[in-house]
């Protein structure tokens, strides 16, 4: 019994652990700064940011919040289209909000 448990024990270390087989997932940082006033006035900035680091303008500065709306369904769409699923959104106060995709991620 003894050394059978020795053995266990010696199977289990040298086997690789689970997280390490699995790659890790891939994240997009998706910002909105945003600034707005009276009479439809709105300084928007949508910013992609890729798992390789590269970042991007989603749009800046819509004509309307209607278009800004589409625009949102769009990026939303592409992600979504591309694998990645909302893992978590991030609020800091008036003026800047970020939503989290994931792709890849095996976890709850």
């Amino acid at each position: 019994m003894k050394k059978l448990f020795l053995g266990a024990c010696f199977l289990t270390l040298a086997s690789s652990p689970a997280m390490a087989q699995t790659g890790s997932p891939e994240v997009v940082v998706l910002q909105l700064y945003f600034t707005g006033g009276n009479g439809g006035f709105s300084n928007d900035h949508l910013s992609l940011t890729r798992p390789t680091g590269t970042s991007e303008t989603a749009f800046k500065n819509m004509p309307s919040r209607q278009a800004e709306a589409v625009a949102y369904q769009r990026v939303f769409t592409q992600l979504y289209q591309e694998g990645y699923s909302l893992k978590s959104t991030v609020s800091r106060g008036a003026g800047l909000c970020t939503w989290i995709f994931v792709k890849g991620d095996k976890g709850p």
